[in-house]
C-alpha cells in the first residue's frame, strides 16, 4: 500500500513460535510522534474540551477562528486555536470581580 498518503494502512506479519502468523493492519497516523496540525471539528472541540455545537456556535459569532478549507475538507489550524484560546484567558483574567471591588482586595492591575 502507498505509504506516502497520511491515510495509508501498514501490514506487518507478526509471528511467534507457538502461534501461527497474524497479519495486523495499523493506521500510519496512529503512530506519530506529534500531534495534527489541522483538525476536524469534533477533534478542534475536544482539543478545546468543549462540545461540537457549542464550538461551532464560537466560530459562528468570531469568537474562534474560522476554518481552513483544503480540498472540500473543514479543518481548524492547532496553533490558531491555541491563540484565540489564549485571548480567553487574558479576557477572563481582565474581568472584575464585583465582590473584591466592593471589598477592595483582590489583585491590582
Amino acid at each position: 500500500m502507498c505509504d506516502r498518503s497520511h491515510l495509508a494502512l501498514r501490514a506487518r506479519r507478526i509471528s511467534s513460535q507457538n502461534m501461527e502468523s497474524v497479519i495486523v493492519v495499523d493506521k500510519l497516523q496512529d503512530h506519530l510522534a506529534y500531534p495534527p496540525r489541522a483538525l476536524r471539528a469534533d477533534r478542534a472541540a475536544a482539543y478545546l474540551a468543549m462540545g461540537k455545537s457549542k464550538f461551532l456556535e464560537l466560530v459562528d459569532e468570531g469568537r474562534m477562528p474560522k476554518p481552513v478549507r483544503i480540498d472540500g475538507i473543514t479543518t481548524w489550524d492547532r496553533y490558531e486555536l491555541d491563540a484565540a484560546y489564549e485571548q480567553f484567558r487574558t479576557q477572563e483574567s481582565k474581568r472584575s470581580n464585583p465582590i473584591e471591588e466592593h471589598y477592595g482586595i483582590g489583585a491590582a492591575e
